[in-house]
């Protein structure tokens, strides 16, 4: 992919890309998006597009029914690999209809579809990012426009394959109603293991949540390496946004395993949401923060 993104960037950007510069497909010549398109091709890359309608079955809970349509898609593209990889990372451009705790529970959805299908355990992680921010996403939505603007042989031309639309396949509906029941269970299994304190600090909602992972963590035998790495960085981002009268304490506790990832949690707890000194809460590290913890929540969730 870093071919192809550097071939975006100079065809996007010829005096140099930065987050914050964003160029949309939408009202570009045909000619100037086939020539995007041409100079990206690589013979290292995959590029995909695959329709997929929203699901009007409503039988999904805590609007899955918007995560429905990339899930599928997400599915038909594995389908379409030679080999299915052991970690798939999966970035979505920002919707006010998708929160964190959804995409943690998705990120379990294909890991068990995926396991009781092929019996292969795959790890998910996903998230949710600003196509501002991100030139993948901006690629993507010249990648989705050129299945609007161009036919089957001129996609080829540029390195992308045409996937059957989600609904048209046999076994499509059998997928669909499968992923209801696992996000139900799914939902029902979090629950019940989701403890009944409810904090209004975003700080300490992310703190509690971290706290019961990393209190589950010390229980398995084996743990993705990448787990740790995802706890510490929850641990950076609080104690980036929380008051120095808190942070200046933690900094000082171990940082190296995950008794201490248990004991850092914990010490942010020592607070209620009466007694946690003000502060500005930065969206940015907390986003960081909450894809973070879906992505410890579903490698956990892997783990023995």
């Amino acid at each position: 992919m870093t071919a192809t993104l550097g071939s975006v960037q100079h065809t996007l950007y010829p005096f140099g890309w930065q987050p914050g510069d964003e160029v949309k497909a939408r009202g570009k010549d045909q000619q100037q998006v086939a020539t995007l398109l041409h100079d990206a091709a690589s013979d290292t890359t995959h590029n995909f597009v695959v329709y997929s309608p929203v699901s009007d079955a409503g039988n999904f809970s805590m609007g899955f029914g918007v995560l429905y349509p990339y899930l599928a898609a997400v599915l038909r593209v594995l389908d379409a690999l030679d080999t299915v990889p052991d970690k798939v990372r999966i970035a979505i451009d920002k919707r006010n209809e998708i929160e964190g705790e959804q995409l943690g529970i998705a990120a379990r959805i294909l890991n068990s579809y995926l396991k009781s299908a092929t019996g292969k355990s795959v790890i998910f992680m996903l998230r949710t990012a600003d196509s501002k921010e991100e030139l993948g996403l901006q690629f993507s939505d010249f990648v989705a426009h050129s299945a609007l603007a161009f036919d089957q042989p001129a996609l080829a031309g540029f390195g992308i394959q045409r996937l059957a639309d989600i609904g048209s396949a046999l076994g499509d509906e059998l997928m669909m109603y499968s992923m209801i029941g696992l996000q139900k269970y799914l939902l029902d299994d979090h629950a019940a293991v989701t403890d009944s304190h409810q904090y209004r600090s975003p700080l300490l909602v992310a703190a509690d949540r971290l706290f019961r992972l990393t209190s589950k963590a010390v229980s398995l035998r084996e743990i993705p390496a990448e787990a740790l790495a995802q706890a510490k960085l929850v641990l950076n981002q609080l104690l980036q946004v929380a008051p120095s009268s808190v942070s200046g304490g933690i900094n000082n506790m171990p940082f190296q395993n995950w008794y201490d990832m248990v004991a850092r949690s914990a010490a942010f707890l020592h607070y209620t949401d009466e007694s946690l000194p003000n502060a500005e809460i930065d969206p940015d590290a907390m986003q960081i923060a909450n894809d973070a913890l879906n992505n410890i929540a579903n490698l956990l969730a892997s783990a023995k």
